[in-house]
């Protein structure tokens, strides 16, 4: 965690992926964020408030939207990144606009999915349902929607389909199913769906 610190920029965001967008520092500052909060909580380290707190003053001035988050400024907000923002300020206690749910429900599919980007075509890969978005934008819909609704059901519906025969969940966007089925378990766990 304190090297984490030490990699900190001086105005709060963390980054990282250095692709042909430019660097992530919107999903990597509510990813990093939230996962350093969940961390500190449990081990009670106090003294990681003030950085955490800097993050998310950084990221509740850089919002590609209202109620949206991306990649990076360059790019358009993202269900993933969204949902990262909302648990990670939600964490921190602060308030969000009211049309947050609205907007992430956006990024919902047909299916009961959550795709990256709220694209009209869902056989075009941004816009079809990810095994690796789709629980992380459920945790972070279902605690701004309160508990269980019918998109909550639809999510938990797509969420046992897509588990594979060997008890895990395959990626999209990662070379190898662990991140997609550490998501998924942890969303079946907080939502109480029985996963094999």
């Amino acid at each position: 965690i304190e090297y984490i610190f030490d990699n900190q920029h001086p105005d709060g965001r963390w980054e990282d992926f250095h692709l042909p967008p430019g660097c992530s520092d919107m999903w990597v500052t509510a990813f990093v964020g939230l996962s350093v909060r969940n961390a500190a909580d449990r081990l009670g380290l106090t003294w990681c408030l003030p950085g955490l707190e800097h993050a998310a003053d950084w990221l509740e001035k850089t919002k590609c939207t209202d109620c949206g988050w991306g990649y990076n400024l360059n790019c358009p907000p993202d269900a993933d990144s969204t949902s990262y923002a909302i648990q990670f300020l939600r964490a921190m206690g602060r308030d969000l606009p009211s049309s947050t749910p609205k907007a992430l429900e956006s990024f919902m599919r047909p299916d009961g999915g959550v795709s990256t980007y709220a694209v009209a075509d869902s056989s075009d890969c941004w816009g079809m349902s990810h095994t690796d978005v789709t629980p992380v934008a459920g945790m972070a819909l279902l605690s701004e929607l309160g508990g269980n609704t019918a998109i909550g059901d639809s999510m938990k519906k797509y969420v046992m389909e897509k588990q594979n025969d060997h008890g895990m969940w395959n990626s999209y966007w990662w070379n190898t199913p662990v991140y997609s089925t550490f998501q998924n378990l942890a969303f079946a766990v907080e939502t109480g769906i029985p996963v094999r």
